[in-house]
């Protein structure tokens, strides 16, 4: 009875269990299938925004600045190919750097089916680096092959010249040894000139020699071989031949030369004279033939240069140093002494060499100085976006109205504008205007000449970017030459006023702010677009009015405002410590950046004068100037900048987020409803999922 009973008792426990046990592997083995399934899913959907026949491998970059992905300008300038390129690295020294730069070249070829990658070390690799030099070679042979015939003849010229003068030799010594030639000045003469003959053999051949070993190179030396045979040449005619034959001239017209050196001499004057035809006929052909520049810079960039990478296209060749990939390393944040990882550019050198290839004239960029400071250049005060521009292949100037002062402090007059090239679209940036001089009311500002130059340059369909700055004058009836320019645009900048706002300090005491941050910009142009997310800053902004553009034929679109609460716009600058909120000129919102457009011809206006200098460009998180390696903490001061120029110069295709906006990483604002939605989600979501959960767990128990 016992045992009967207790087999009542285990027989459906353990089948229990077994059923239990059996149903949770089988849940598992659903729940891994579907895992697989639900990621080979994710992935391929990924794989199919990929171009055809770009590499179908997925990986995710999981580092802070994202280091090894592609911004959203490269991806864009990718997917726009329509020719066949070809990157080819030549990287002999191996470090995590190269490595990185390897990596991320690699992502090129992902996005793009017209773009093939290959690497090699040129250290140990010597046969498919001649081979490489070769084909580059070989993208030149139709323009290099004048200059290739030329030189051919040269060498065959100049082996002529060493036989001649074998020939010649004879009857030098023939007059050497004429007992009739007496004269020992003349005698030393034509003895020096024998000498100088019976050494052209052994010269020549190795003259040759070094000739045939810059020319057997896989990327021969062309323009090298031509100096070298032009230079000779002339040497040979004009300080051997021509020297020789007129003393020897001279000697045939003395009443008291002997007959039997005056003939023989008048012998070698005929020889000489006809050797000197020769060289001269082949000089010409030399110093006539076109060298081909774009072949010498190749060459000299691919040789000259220990690691590179080169950019090949159908029609142009660029050579990009790996030393340029990298900023310089700086000290870290915490400690002066210990390094940081150098920041890569490579990225932006890579891109801008596909988007200039594209670009036949690469766009003309000037920036027009309002100050006597230079604008670019070493000291500039807007170097930080004019290397940027440079990056991308454009032409980038700078021209000052008023003049330069030189480094003695000597005042130069004014230099021509810029002209652009036929066919070149040019970009004009006007930068801010001193103030006016109060000692010198009547002294001319370059404005007026400034003002010509624009209204000239727009009616031909150039695109202009003004800066403005603060003009206290205006509020006093002065009319601003620029500000009078912009009007018919449908634009009105107030330059007798500057944007403030009130912040409380923690002692309760209200005090006025100049600064404005953006971090919402409008999204209907692409400039402004691309900037979604990013912080930007105006310091000295003044406020912009947008009238109705429509009826004078003009498109209008706000590029920035200052949003916020007790902000006005300030007219009292002469006292600043007066300065209080003015309740009768605030807004919650005014315009300080604007864009307008009439037909194809384009412009920006940003009321601020300093909002695209390094002073704000290059702010990093340790101040001014840190931005390089650490990332600039306004980065679409700069982006704004670079947007503007491709927008203005019609090159709408390259503006997106580059790749120095991920120097930083950093998360978007949340938005009103993302924030009500996360409110909620703490208050009530979590308490209500914790219930849930705690529900579904004394369910099983109580069925277990």
């Amino acid at each position: 009875m016992t045992s009967e009973s207790n087999h009542t008792l285990t027989g459906p426990t353990q089948a229990i269990r077994r059923t239990k046990y059996g149903l949770n592997v089988s849940v598992a083995v659903v729940v891994a299938v579907l895992l697989v399934v639900l990621i080979n899913w994710i992935f391929e959907s990924q794989v199919r925004k990929l171009p055809p026949g770009a590499h179908r491998l997925m990986r995710y970059d999981l580092t802070a600045t994202r280091q090894y992905s592609l911004s959203k300008q490269t991806v864009g300038v990718l997917r726009d190919l329509r020719s066949e390129v070809r990157i080819v690295t030549l990287i002999g020294v191996e470090n995590p750097y190269t490595a990185q730069a390897r990596d991320l070249i690699d992502e090129y070829a992902r996005y793009s089916a017209s773009v093939t990658i290959r690497h090699f070390n040129p250290v140990i690799d010597e046969v498919r680096l001649n081979q490489f030099y070769q084909t580059l070679t070989d993208r030149y042979a139709s323009e290099l092959q004048p200059l290739v015939a030329s030189i051919e003849r040269g060498r065959g010229a100049l082996d002529d010249i060493g036989r001649g003068a074998v020939t010649q030799l004879a009857p030098l010594r023939q007059v050497l040894e004429d007992p009739a030639l007496q004269d020992a000045q003349q005698k030393q003469f034509i003895q020096s000139v024998a000498q100088t003959f019976a050494r052209f053999d052994p010269q020549i051949d190795a003259i040759q020699q070094n000739l045939a070993a810059a020319l057997d190179h896989p990327m021969p030396d062309y323009s090298g071989a031509r100096q070298t045979l032009q230079t000779l040449l002339t040497n040979l005619s004009e300080n051997v031949y021509a020297v020789a034959a007129d003393q020897f001239r001279k000697v045939t017209e003395l009443e008291d030369a002997p007959s039997s050196v005056r003939e023989r001499l008048l012998g070698l004057i005929e020889s000489f004279t006809r050797s000197r035809r020769q060289i001269d006929e082949i000089t010409t052909a030399l110093r006539d033939t076109s060298e081909v520049p774009d072949y010498d810079k190749v060459r000299r960039q691919v040789l000259s240069t220990r690691d590179t990478v080169i950019v090949i296209d159908p029609q142009q060749v660029r050579v990009i140093a790996v030393a340029d990939m990298f900023r310089d390393q700086n000290a870290g944040p915490g400690d002066p002494n210990e390094p940081v990882e150098p920041s890569f550019l490579g990225e932006e050198l890579l891109t801008g060499a596909l988007v200039s290839m594209t670009l036949d004239p690469a766009p003309m960029i000037v920036f027009v100085q309002g100050s006597r400071r230079a604008a670019i250049g070493p000291g500039g005060a807007y170097e930080s976006v004019a290397q940027r521009l440079r990056n991308m292949d454009f032409d980038v100037q700078q021209w000052n109205p008023s003049g330069t002062i030189t480094q003695f402090g000597q005042s130069m007059p004014p230099s021509p504008p810029p002209e652009p090239k036929p066919q070149q679209k040019a970009v004009w940036v006007i930068l801010p205007f001193d103030p006016p001089d109060p000692r010198n009311p009547l002294a001319g500002s370059g404005k007026e000449a400034v003002v010509e130059q624009i209204e000239k340059r727009l009616a031909v369909g150039d695109g202009v970017l003004v800066s403005l700055t603060i003009n206290p004058a205006t509020r006093f009836g002065q009319v601003d030459p620029i500000g009078q320019m912009l009007e018919p645009w449908g634009i009105t900048p107030q330059l007798d006023r500057i944007i403030l706002r009130e912040v409380i300090l923690p002692d309760r005491r209200s005090q006025p702010v100049g600064h404005i941050e953006v971090t919402n910009w409008p999204s209907e142009l692409p400039v402004t677009a691309a900037l979604a997310g990013m912080p930007g800053i105006f310091v000295q902004a003044s406020p912009l009015v947008l009238g109705d553009g429509e009826s004078k034929g003009v498109q209008l679109w706000p590029l920035a405002e200052a949003r916020g609460e007790r902000q006005w716009a300030e007219r009292n600058l002469q006292n600043p410590t007066d300065i209080q909120y003015d309740p009768s000129a605030a807004a919650d919102s005014f315009v300080i950046a604007a864009a307008a457009q009439r037909d194809n011809t384009r412009l920006i206006v940003v009321a601020d004068p300093l909002w695209a200098s390094d002073q704000i460009t290059t702010y990093g998180p340790l101040g001014p100037g840190t931005a390089p390696p650490f990332g600039a903490v306004f980065p679409a001061n700069a982006e704004l900048f670079v947007n503007s120029v491709y927008w203005l110069a019609g090159l709408d295709q390259l503006i997106a987020a580059s790749a120095r906006t991920q120097d930083i990483r950093r998360v978007a604002m949340i938005t009103p409803a993302g924030m009500v939605g996360l409110r909620w989600g703490l208050l009530a979501g979590m308490p209500i999922a914790i219930a849930a959960v705690g529900c579904g767990v004394w369910l099983v128990r109580r069925k277990g």
